[in-house]
């Protein structure tokens, strides 16, 4: 699995640059399903699926039928995209990076530096000794989402992810 791992740079200019070239002692980990079902809540995401959505309409008003097929690639990639963050373990990185500062102010409070998704085996296998502090609700606080995608992200629970293979056939299968 590709290593995600999310380095809060803020810490290392609040800290020593010697502290940060250590091993942390504390790891927040998190669930990127929640992260991802978050997003999907928030105010930037909602604009630009309605920018996007304009677009494709204007497009194909104008009969620029190139442009109405390369946007509606567009949003069907980042559906599958969001299906694949959501449902499964794919990486959220891109979604994190939108919120660098409420990010590195929860992260902060955690009292962590690093964030790696509980899923990430090969990252978490990296840092053994680490305590490792959950900073899931942290961080979906942290973008603000809704309240209906809030109240998504607490029902998810203790379920567990769909393997990402079983999720790819599904939804080549014609399953969302």
């Amino acid at each position: 699995m590709k290593s995600v791992i999310f380095t809060i740079l803020v810490a290392c200019t609040l800290a020593s640059v010697a502290i940060c070239a250590e091993e942390p002692q504390r790891i927040g980990v998190y669930d990127s399903r929640a992260i991802a079902i978050a997003w999907a809540g928030t105010e930037p995401f909602i604009t630009e699926m309605k920018d996007l959505r304009t677009r494709h309409q204007a497009a194909t008003e104008a009969g620029d039928t190139e442009l109405a097929e390369k946007l509606a690639a567009v949003a069907v990639a980042r559906q599958e995209q969001m299906h694949y963050q959501g449902f499964s373990t794919a990486p959220v990185d891109d979604i994190l990076a939108r919120f660098d500062e409420p990010v590195a102010a929860a992260l902060e409070t955690a009292g962590v530096a690093i964030i790696i998704s509980k899923w990430d085996e090969e990252g978490l296998d990296r840092y053994p000794d680490a305590e490792r502090v959950d900073v899931t609700m942290d961080l979906v606080l942290a973008m603000n989402p809704n309240e209906r995608q809030l109240g998504f992200v607490k029902q998810m629970g203790d379920k567990p992810p769909i393997p990402l293979d079983e999720l790819k056939k599904q939804l080549a299968e014609g399953h969302e």
